[in-house]
């Protein structure tokens, strides 16, 4: 169960990371191990992201992006997660994506993770 509902499609990206879709929503899903070792605070208690179930959940339109921005390579593992993008998706534009979403919906991030 996602903080939006039934999973209908869950993607193993890496190891503690998965991308799930529902039938209105989705995001990442960062196991909470994973989070707490390579996020920041900010990252873990933004707008738009839960902590539920062991996993500390990113949504699709706004808050995805944190955990790219804070973890690039994680990028990497998102471009080559089958089923997830096509092949004209690559890390280079995912962490082009996040950087913009969270510039859009977190403008303070920089600034907030640089103290």
């Amino acid at each position: 169960m996602t903080p939006w509902g039934t999973s209908e499609k869950a993607i193993p990206v890496a190891p503690g990371l998965v991308w799930h879709h529902t039938a209105g929503h989705g995001g990442l899903a960062v196991s909470r191990a994973l989070a707490d070792r390579h996020l920041s605070d900010y990252a873990r208690s933004a707008p738009y992201v839960h902590c539920q179930g062991g996993f500390y959940w990113f949504e699709e339109d706004c808050a995805w992006g944190l955990p790219i921005v804070e973890v690039p390579e994680w990028a990497d593992a998102l471009a080559t997660a089958p089923g997830l993008y096509g092949p004209t998706v690559t890390a280079q534009k995912i962490r082009e994506a996040a950087a913009q979403a969270v510039a859009f919906s977190y403008p303070d991030h920089a600034t907030e993770t640089a103290r």
